[in-house]
């Protein structure tokens, strides 16, 4: 809540925003799908009508660089957009420090699930 908040308030406000809304709705949930599948799907089969449709049209299916009209997914319509916002250094800048901040924010959830010592902790 706090990086959509401090995202909102920016002079790059859409392309920040547009950033988490691409990044962490899109992107990461269809490889948090793509896991979940590999554990799911054999138990579940064809009979998911949730997870493995969502986990392939939630998928970015091009490259940031490679965006398309043409692009159907939510990821990549919205990839399209961002490559329109994105029209100075600055912009882009705001985007790279965006996107890392939600690795960073999504990796340290991840991480308290890895024993201590993984997870860079000694006890």
């Amino acid at each position: 809540m706090e990086l959509i908040a401090l995202a909102g308030d920016s002079e790059h406000a859409d392309v920040e925003l547009l950033t988490i809304l691409r990044f962490w709705g899109e992107v990461l949930v269809s490889v948090e799908y793509g896991e979940l599948w590999r554990r799911i799907g054999p138990v579940l089969g064809d009979k998911s009508v949730f997870y493995y449709p969502h986990h392939v049209h939630d998928a970015k299916s091009r490259p940031l660089a490679a965006a398309s009209p043409l692009s159907l997914t939510h990821s990549d319509q919205l990839g399209m957009r961002l490559v329109q916002l994105i029209d100075s250094s600055a912009a882009e800048e705001r985007f790279r420090e965006t996107e890392e901040a939600v690795i960073a924010i999504k990796t340290g959830f991840y991480d308290q699930f890895l024993p201590l010592t993984q997870a860079g902790v000694t006890t």
